[in-house]
Formats: structure tokens, sequence, C-alpha cells
């Protein structure tokens, strides 16, 4: 199957920072652990940030998901490739990569 590119999340601003506030951000990154334990196949670290391979039945909820992170954390570029299986890439400056790390569950933000 060719790969189609759905959906790319160019930062924003140069800021660190999330919009949500704690609770919001704690449910965020229970939205994200879901996403991994139902449908995560494979990460792979890149130079900037962090590539999250999910089976093909993760699309509509990592586009939404990829589509509301980039909507409180617009210093992120979050790319969405769809064709087999589903990419999401998450990259950023190296300030960035504390987030990077807990969106896929490898630290905590």
């Amino acid at each position: 199957m060719r790969k189609h590119i759905a959906t790319i999340h160019e930062p924003t601003t140069d800021v660190i920072a999330c919009t949500l506030d704690g609770d919001g951000a704690e449910r965020r990154l229970e939205e994200w652990a879901e996403l991994r334990e139902r449908h995560l196949v494979s990460i792979e670290a890149l130079g900037n940030g962090l590539r999250l391979r999910f089976d093909a039945g993760a699309a509509e909820a990592a586009e939404d998901l990829a589509a509301r992170e980039a909507g409180c954390c617009g210093f992120l570029r979050i790319e969405v490739t769809r064709g087999a299986d589903v990419v999401v890439e998450i990259t950023g400056d190296a300030n960035a990569r504390a987030v990077i790390e807990a969106l896929a569950g490898r630290a905590d933000a």
C-alpha cells in the first residue's frame, strides 16, 4: 500500500510550554499511553525526536490525538503518515526532548 501523509503540524512557537493545565496534561498523557497499549508496533529514535509506528487500526485515533497535541504544544512538529501502518513522528528542538519522550512513554515530562 502506498503511504499517504495525512497531516503535518508545523511548530507555531519556539516557547516550550504546553497550554493544558496539570489535569489536562495528565489526561493527555493517559491518552497517549492507551494508544500505545492498544496499537504500538515500535518506537525509533530520530535525531530530533521519535518515530512511533502503530498498527493500521490506530489511524483515526492517532490523527485526532496528534492534532490535539499540536494545538496545546505548538513547539512540536508532528507528522502522521498512513499506509499499511500509521507512523507518528514527533520532533522538536533539544529543549522539547523531555516532552517528546513523555508522549512516547519513555520519561516523565
